[in-house]
């Protein structure tokens, strides 16, 4: 479970493994997201009697880059684009996520799209993932131009894992060349500290990060669909 504090409360994130029963007492104000199987209809249908509304799909992708060398297999970097890791996360990035989130529901907690309330919640994901320990954020420049970014944490209970918990590119052609080999840059770094296994969520809606995810040979391990109850105003 993933507990998110923003300005007007707290975004509680429950896996589809975990227990949320008890959440919509004890929350407080902000939102509940809960994660379920398509195929678990006895957790969606209790979730639609307490008051919770679908939310969005995800798919869950997974890139094994084990069987690669760390110099091989990964295409060259385009002329122009320089790619580096770091470890924190700029407030440069969160501009740019401000601006690439426009309809993604991670951060769109009400039914109409809201900008004010969307960046309030990309500051509280900013806050949760800055300073903890194995982040690391790959960021894409054409000079001194930020074409994208993509943050990943590595998985405690699993040596060989990590995952991608942001990622956003420039709205524009340049953001869309920038996002294969910023990814595979990522992947290759990876894999270089000894983490050969993606996993990464991407909304069913988001045909950009899908194909993406195509492109870089994912394969999808599973669907999940999102239920959302708002536990008080948030706003």
């Amino acid at each position: 479970m993933i507990h998110i504090p923003f300005r007007a409360g707290t975004l509680h994130i429950v896996q589809a493994d975990e227990d949320w029963t008890g959440l919509p007492e004890a929350s407080g104000k902000g939102c509940i997201v809960v994660r379920t199987s398509p195929e678990d209809t006895k957790r969606s249908s209790a979730l639609l009697s307490r008051g919770f509304v679908f939310h969005e799909r995800l798919l869950r992708a997974e890139i094994h880059s084990g069987r690669q060398q760390p110099e091989a297999g990964f295409p060259a970097l385009p002329k122009g684009v320089d790619i580096a890791a770091f470890q924190e996360l700029t407030e440069e990035m969160y501009a740019l996520g401000c601006s690439a989130f426009s309809h993604d529901r991670r951060f769109h907690l009400e039914h109409d799209f809201n900008p004010a309330l969307a960046a309030e919640v990309l500051r509280g994901y900013f806050n949760r993932f800055s300073g903890q320990e194995g982040v690391l954020s790959f960021q894409a420049r054409a000079g001194e131009k930020l074409l994208g970014f993509t943050v990943v944490v590595p998985d405690s209970e699993k040596p060989d894992s990590f995952e991608n918990v942001l990622g956003a590119t420039l709205p524009g052609i340049q953001g869309k060349m920038a996002a294969y080999p910023m990814y595979t840059f990522m992947l290759r770094e990876m894999l270089r500290k000894g983490r050969a296994h993606y996993v990464g969520y991407v909304s069913a809606a988001n045909l950009a990060s899908l194909n993406l995810h195509v492109q870089l040979g994912a394969k999808w391990s599973g669907v999940f669909d999102e239920y959302i109850l708002r536990t008080g105003e948030t706003v």
